[in-house]
């Protein structure tokens, strides 16, 4: 039963966090826009990959990602080569 209301409770509050990320097509510098990207919040300097993910890669909404070799500098904030974190 506690399993049940986990996944109930990660489908509930998964498109939450995904809600600012909507951009309308429109990404910033060293991102790209993706028509079905995983709800999983991207890994930033502050922040490392979250181990729940796996969860929320059943959801699909549209928004922007970092371009590969760059990574959020602050949640929700730009795209910054890995190097300078």
């Amino acid at each position: 039963m506690k399993k049940i209301i986990f996944v109930c409770l990660i489908f509930a509050i998964a498109p939450l966090q995904c809600v600012s990320q909507y951009t309308n097509g429109k990404c910033v510098e060293n991102s790209e826009y993706h028509s079905c990207k995983g709800c999983c919040p991207e890994p930033s300097c502050i922040r490392e990959k979250d181990p729940l993910c796996r969860y929320c890669l059943l959801i699909c909404y549209r928004g922007c990602t970092c371009k590969e070799g760059y990574i959020r500098q602050y949640d929700d904030g730009p795209c910054i080569p890995i190097n300078d974190c």
